[in-house]
Parts: structure tokens; sequence; C-alpha cells
């Protein structure tokens, strides 16, 4: 009889760990501040929408997140985290924007392989590099990393601008 208990006991302390295991895994993966969060001024007036992007390298190259979503007309700090081993860069394919002040956007690279995009951020390993700019026209542009075979082993994704 004690013997039945136990394994009651047992089999329910095990399912119990199991939901507890569940939901720590679920909060860490919600609170993920990779994506997007809105910065404030003093006075609680919202001052630029952040938006965080991280270099995978693994079996494939890629952007985490690959889709990111930002409002039209409001400041965006976009920045790429290389925390790779290889140097990569991203440009927002062809969208229409106000950039301010440029700066070292190409983390003290020289020359650019970003064509005509306005929104362009160049690390090299282990570096993490910053753009603002405010987006003046609502689609959906391609982010790229323009290295040599880095857009074809996968480094795409999408910035949605939303009106």
């Amino acid at each position: 009889m004690a013997t039945k208990q136990w394994g009651a006991l047992k089999g329910r302390w095990i399912a119990s760990a199991g939901v507890l295991l569940l939901a720590a895994i679920l909060l860490v993966g919600c609170s993920s501040a990779s994506e997007k969060k809105e910065a404030s001024q003093p006075g609680g007036k919202k001052a630029l929408v952040e938006v965080i992007v991280n270099v995978v390298e693994g079996s494939r190259l890629e952007f985490l997140p690959s889709r990111v979503e930002v409002p039209m007309g409001r400041r965006v700090r976009l920045t790429l985290d290389n925390g790779g081993i290889n140097e990569h860069d991203l440009i927002v394919a062809g969208i229409p924007a106000e950039v301010e002040g440029q700066g070292d956007v190409h983390g003290g690279l020289s020359g650019t392989q970003h064509g005509d995009s306005p929104v362009a951020i160049h690390t090299l390993p282990g570096t993490v590099v910053s753009v603002v700019f405010t987006p003046t026209v609502p689609g959906t542009y391609q982010l790229i990393c323009t290295m040599p075979g880095h857009k074809d082993a996968g480094m795409v994704g999408e910035m949605v601008v939303t009106a």
C-alpha cells in the first residue's frame, strides 16, 4: 500500500515539476528584449523605439528576430549585436527614411556595400553598432546582410513599417 501511495506521489511530483519547468521556459521566452521596446524621455514622453537584431552563426547564418515591426514617423534606434566570429552588416533595403547623423554605423570600417539604402549598419565580430532613423513610408522592407554569401546563407529578414 505504501508503495502505491509513493508511486502516486512521485507521479504528481514529476508532473508538477514539468509544469513549473514549462512555465519558466515560457516566461523567459516572453521576456526577451531582442525585438522591440519603447524608450521614454523624462515625463513619460515616448522618445524612440528600440530594435535589437542579433547575429546568429550556426548551421546557417541568420538575424534574430528575423521580423521586426516599427511605426511610421517614430524615431527608431536599430542595433545590430554581432556576437559572432565573422564581420556582418544589416541594411534595410529600399526604406524611405530620415537618418540621424550616420556617425560610426560602420563599426570603424571604411567602404560599404550598402548601395542606396539609407539605413545600414556594419559590425566587426563581437561589436554592437546602432543607427537612429525615422521611417517615412509604411510597407515591408527586406533586412539583408550584404557580406559575400551571407544573404544566400540565410541572413535575411523583414522590417514592417506600420501606418
